[in-house]
C-alpha cells in the first residue's frame, strides 16, 4: 500500500495518519499467527465423516 493510499484513507476515517497507523497495527497485533492457528487446529478433536456425509451436511446447512 502506497503512502498516499494510507494517508487517503485515514483522511476518509476523519483521523489522523499516526492514529490510523496505530489502529493497523493494534488490529495486526491481535490477529493470531499461523503457527497459533495451526496449533489450535492441531489441537482440535479429529472428526470421522464420510464425503456423503460432509455433503449432506453443506447442503442442509445452505437452506437454512
Amino acid at each position: 500500500m502506497s503512502w498516499k493510499r494510507t494517508a487517503d484513507r485515514a483522511a476518509s476515517e476523519w483521523i489522523s495518519l499516526s492514529a490510523y497507523l496505530r489502529q493497523l497495527v493494534h488490529e495486526e497485533a491481535a490477529r493470531p499467527t499461523n503457527a497459533e492457528v495451526i496449533q489450535r487446529i492441531e489441537a482440535e478433536r479429529p472428526v470421522e465423516a464420510t464425503m456423503d456425509e460432509v455433503r449432506s451436511f453443506i447442503e442442509a446447512e445452505r437452506w437454512q
